[in-house]
C-alpha cells in the first residue's frame, strides 16, 4: 500500500518514491486508446531520499500542468489555423469563380444585369437573415467543398462546428458583397490597376493632391496625383480655376493651397438660420469631434433646402428670385415629405456629414430602407434603429411561415392554399412608390448641395431608381389601386347620416361624398366651395371651380364648370346654397376648420370620414374619398363619354392640340350636362335633409334591415 507524504503527486512505495497523478478528461484529437489504458501516470523518481525526491516531483508537476492546459485547448477536431483557413478559402473562391464569370460572360442587357442584381440581393438578404435566425445549415454544402478542395478533414459532429459554419456565413456575405461592388466596377481595395500605374510615373505633385480611393493614404514615398496638372498634362482642357474634387463622391476644401478656389459656402437668403443640427449633436455627445469635416451635416443641408423652398426658390441659380406665393404652397403640401425623408437619411446612414457618404452607404441605406415594414413610423418614440426594425420584420415573416406551414401541414391543407397563406401572413413593407418618393426628395436635397458647392457631384444620381426599375419593382408589388364605389354605393346610403334627420342640414358628411361621386371633384374642391361657386351657367346649375379668396387648385386644368348632377338638386344642394346666403356664410361648409400640419380641409375630414366607416362596418381599405371621384371617372368611360370631355370635367391636363389650340371656349354646358347626368346613381333611399319625415319618400333603414331579417 503506498504511504502518501504531504507533497501532490509524491508517493513513497517500499524503499522507493514514485510521482502518481490522474489523466484528465481524455482530449478529442488523441484517439490512441492504448495511452489512457490506465487512469493515471505512475513514474519512479529511483531515490529514497524525501527531499530530492520533492524537487524532482515538483519538475514533473510542474511540466503536467503545462501539458494539460495545452490539451485542454486543443480540444476540437477543427484547430483555430484550420477554421480561420476554411473561411478565408470560401471566401475567395466566391470571389474568383465570380471574377472569372464576369471576364468571361458576354454583353448583357439592361434587364438582364437588373435582374441578376436583384436575384443578388435575394441571396444576401437570405444569408442575412440565416445569420440572424442562427441557421447554419446554409454553410454545409460551401464548407464541405471547401474542405475536400483544401484536403482538410472536416468533422461536422464537433462541438465547434457551429463556430465555423457562422463564421463562414459572415465570409460568404462579405463576398457577396464585394461581388456586387465589383460588378459596378468598385472595389473595396486600393485599386491594383491604378496603383500599378502610378508606380512608374516619376512626376511629383505640384499642387493639392488627391488621396486614393476609400479614404486610404497614399503608400509611403509615392506621390499622390494632382488632377489638375493631370488633366493638363493629358490635354483635357482642365482649368486652374475649377474646383478639384478628391472623390468621386465627396467634394471637401483644399486646405493646403489655393484658398481662393474653394466654393464658397452659400448663406441662406432673407433669414436666420437657426442653431445647426451639428451644434445640436455636439451639445449632448461625448464622442471627440473628427479632426477633418467633410462640409456640412446631412441634416443642416436638408434644413437649408426646406428654409429655400418655403422662401419660394426652386432652381436655386445665382439670379433666381423667389416666388412667395409658390413657396408657400410647397410648405404646405411638400415640406412634410420632405422633412420625413431627412430623419428617414439620418437613421439609415452611418455617418452624419454628406461628404462622408460612399456608393457602398447609399446602396445599403436603401435597400435597408426598402426591407422596413410599413408600420415602421407610427410608433410614437421609436428609439430602435432601422436595422433592428428591419430585421424584427424579416425575423417575424420566418417566425409566421414556420407556424403556418406546420399548422396547416398537420391539417393536411394543399400546397396551394399553404402558399396562399404564408403569403397573406408577410408583414408588409414600404412601397415601391413611398422608397421611390424619398428617393426623389434626397436626389433634390444633393442637387441643391452642389448648386451650393458642398458637393462636387449628386451622389445620388446612380442610385435612384430609372422608370423602368421603379414600374418593374412596382409590378413585383401586391396590387393597391383604388376600388369604385359602385356596388358599395347602396351600403353607404343606408347608413344613419344619409337615413336619419339631419340636425345640421349642410352637414359635409352627407353632402361631400355625394357632391364627389356626382361631379369627379377632389376632396378639397368640395370642401372649400363657395355659396358664388355655385351658380346658373346658361341658365345651367354649375360648379365653377376657380382659385378664390382661401381657395387653392391643384394645377392650371383644375379650373373648370362642372353642372350639377340632377341628384343633387333633388336632394336639395340649391336650399342649401340658399340657406348659406341667408345666414351670411360665404363658404358651403362654414363650420369646417384646417388643419395645423398642412392648412387643408381635407386632413381632418377625411379621418373622420374613415372613422364614420369603420363605425358603420362600411370600411374598404381601398376604397376612400378619393375613390369617389375615381367612380365618377369611370362613369364617364361607361357612357362612353369623349377623352376630351372626360379629362376636362375631371380637371386633368389636356395634351389634345385640337382642344387647347382650337377649342379655346371649352365645351358647351349643355352637352356637359348630358355627360354628367347621364351617370345613374340610385339615391332612393337617401333622406332629403330639407323634408319632414312625413313628406320624404324614401326607403327607411329600419323597413330595410326588417326586409333583411325577412329574406
Amino acid at each position: 500500500m503506498p504511504r502518501t507524504t504531504a507533497q501532490a503527486h509524491l508517493e513513497r512505495r517500499g524503499a522507493l518514491y514514485y510521482w502518481r497523478r490522474r489523466w484528465p478528461k481524455r482530449p478529442a484529437h488523441i484517439q490512441n486508446e492504448n495511452f489512457f489504458r490506465k487512469g493515471f501516470l505512475l513514474f519512479p523518481l529511483r531515490t529514497d531520499v524525501l527531499r530530492n525526491a520533492k524537487v524532482v516531483a515538483r519538475r514533473l508537476s510542474g511540466f503536467t500542468d503545462l501539458a494539460f492546459a495545452a490539451c485542454a485547448e486543443r480540444t476540437m477536431a477543427i484547430p483555430a489555423q484550420d477554421m480561420e483557413t476554411l473561411v478565408t478559402a470560401l471566401c475567395r473562391f466566391q470571389i474568383e469563380a465570380a471574377d472569372l464569370a464576369r471576364e468571361l460572360a458576354p454583353t448583357r442587357s439592361f434587364e438582364a444585369a437588373t435582374y441578376e442584381e436583384s436575384c443578388a440581393d435575394a441571396a444576401l438578404a437570405t444569408l442575412r437573415q440565416a445569420i440572424f435566425l442562427r441557421d447554419r445549415e446554409m454553410a454545409r454544402r460551401p464548407l464541405r467543398a471547401a474542405a475536400e478542395r483544401l484536403g482538410v478533414d472536416l468533422d461536422e459532429a464537433d462541438e465547434d462546428y457551429p463556430r465555423l459554419a457562422l463564421r463562414a456565413l459572415e465570409a460568404m456575405v462579405e463576398a457577396g458583397e464585394e461581388n456586387m461592388r465589383r460588378d459596378h466596377g468598385r472595389t473595396a481595395g486600393s485599386q491594383r490597376y491604378l496603383q500599378a500605374a502610378l508606380a512608374g510615373t516619376r512626376d511629383a505633385p505640384t499642387a493639392a493632391a488627391t488621396a486614393p480611393a476609400q479614404g486610404v493614404p497614399p503608400e509611403h514615398g509615392r506621390p499622390a496625383i494632382d488632377l489638375v496638372a493631370g488633366m493638363s498634362a493629358l490635354g483635357l482642357g482642365a482649368t486652374p480655376q475649377a474646383p478639384v474634387c478628391t472623390s468621386s463622391r465627396t467634394h471637401e476644401p483644399d486646405t493646403d493651397s489655393r484658398p481662393a478656389e474653394r466654393p464658397a459656402k452659400a448663406q441662406p437668403r432673407d433669414t436666420a438660420r437657426a442653431p445647426s443640427c451639428a451644434a445640436r449633436e455636439k451639445d449632448t455627445s461625448h464622442q471627440p469631434a473628427p479632426q477633418r469635416a467633410t462640409g456640412p451635416a446631412i441634416c443642416d443641408v436638408a434644413d437649408e433646402y426646406i428654409e429655400a423652398r418655403c422662401q419660394g426658390y426652386r432652381s436655386f441659380r445665382r439670379n433666381e428670385q423667389p416666388h412667395a406665393a409658390a413657396g408657400a404652397s410647397w410648405a404646405k403640401n411638400s415640406s412634410g415629405n420632405v422633412k420625413s425623408t431627412k430623419k428617414l437619411l439620418i437613421k439609415a446612414l452611418p455617418v452624419s456629414r454628406l461628404g462622408d457618404v460612399t456608393d457602398e452607404m447609399m446602396s445599403a441605406a436603401w435597400s435597408l430602407i426598402q426591407r422596413l415594414p410599413r408600420s415602421y413610423g407610427d410608433k410614437p418614440g421609436e428609439s430602435r434603429s432601422l436595422q433592428d426594425i428591419a430585421d424584427e420584420a424579416d425575423a417575424m415573416d420566418a417566425h409566421n411561415e414556420n407556424l403556418t406551414r406546420n399548422r396547416l401541414e398537420k391539417q393536411g391543407a394543399s400546397p396551394g392554399k399553404i402558399e396562399y397563406h404564408v403569403n397573406i401572413g408577410r408583414v408588409p413593407r414600404v412601397r415601391a412608390a413611398t422608397v421611390y418618393r424619398h428617393m426623389q426628395d434626397f436626389q433634390r436635397i444633393c442637387k441643391f448641395a452642389v448648386a451650393k458647392g458642398y458637393l462636387g457631384s449628386n451622389i445620388m444620381e446612380e442610385h435612384i431608381w430609372e422608370k423602368r426599375e421603379y414600374e418593374r419593382r412596382e409590378l413585383l408589388q401586391e396590387d393597391n389601386k383604388r376600388e369604385v364605389w359602385f356596388d358599395d354605393l347602396p351600403r353607404l346610403f343606408r347608413t344613419p347620416v344619409f337615413q336619419e334627420e339631419l340636425e345640421e342640414k349642410g352637414d359635409p358628411l352627407f353632402w361631400a361624398p355625394l357632391i364627389s361621386v356626382h361631379s369627379g371633384m377632389r376632396s378639397e374642391e368640395v370642401l372649400q366651395l363657395a355659396t358664388e361657386d355655385i351658380r346658373d351657367v346658361a341658365g345651367i346649375p354649375c360648379f365653377v371651380l376657380s382659385r378664390g379668396a382661401g381657395q387653392s387648385l391643384k394645377s392650371l386644368a383644375a379650373r373648370r364648370t362642372i353642372p350639377v348632377h340632377q341628384n343633387l338638386i333633388d336632394l336639395g344642394l340649391l336650399e342649401l346654397v340658399a340657406l348659406r346666403e341667408h345666414d351670411g356664410e360665404p363658404r358651403l361648409f362654414p363650420w369646417l376648420e384646417r388643419s395645423k400640419a398642412k392648412k387643408t380641409f381635407t386632413e381632418i375630414f377625411s379621418k373622420r370620414f374613415k372613422d364614420y366607416r369603420k363605425r358603420q362596418k362600411v370600411y374598404k381599405e381601398n376604397m376612400d374619398f378619393h375613390a369617389l371621384r375615381t367612380t365618377f371617372n369611370q362613369g364617364l368611360v361607361h357612357t362612353s363619354c369623349a377623352d376630351t370631355a372626360r379629362r376636362y370635367l375631371m380637371g386633368h391636363v389636356e395634351h389634345d392640340v385640337g382642344i387647347t389650340s382650337y377649342t379655346p371656349d371649352g365645351f358647351a354646358i349643355s352637352d356637359l350636362l348630358e355627360r354628367v347626368n347621364a351617370i345613374e346613381i340610385d339615391i332612393s333611399m337617401i333622406r332629403h335633409p330639407f323634408e319632414t319625415g312625413a313628406a320624404a319618400e324614401v326607403t327607411q333603414l329600419d323597413a330595410h334591415r326588417r326586409t333583411q331579417r325577412s329574406a
